[in-house]
């Protein structure tokens, strides 16, 4: 798992031997924008969003823009990805998701499956 957070990581880490599953995964400090779009070919996208409401509008218009991006320009690429920003289901083409109303907590949010 990657995260521009360090704490969010060292979290992660902790959840990972917990669950008894830290040999399994990897988690690694980096920012979404640092990655080539072709890393993600032939791999399963997972990304729990909500935590974007703390980030400034442009910020937030940005990562949806790029992460949309790379599901439909990325060879095989699916996944999952949830969201509190209402708007973003606009900006993915109906064919390509499946679209259901959730809540993380108390805070609305858009759980997103990608078709290809």
């Amino acid at each position: 798992g990657y995260d521009i957070s360090p704490r969010a990581i060292e979290s992660a880490q902790k959840n990972a031997r917990n669950a008894w599953v830290e040999k399994m995964v990897r988690f690694e400090v980096k920012d979404y924008f640092d990655f080539d779009s072709k890393y993600f070919e032939n791999k399963t996208l997972i990304c729990n969003r909500p935590y974007w409401m703390r980030l400034d509008d442009p910020d937030v218009i940005d990562i949806h823009k790029q992460l949309i991006t790379d599901f439909e320009t990325t060879a095989n690429l699916f996944g999952w990805f949830i969201s509190w920003y209402e708007p973003a289901h606009k900006m993915i083409d109906s064919n390509m998701r499946k679209l259901r109303k959730l809540y993380n907590w108390w805070q609305k949010c858009y759980f997103f499956k990608i078709l290809k």
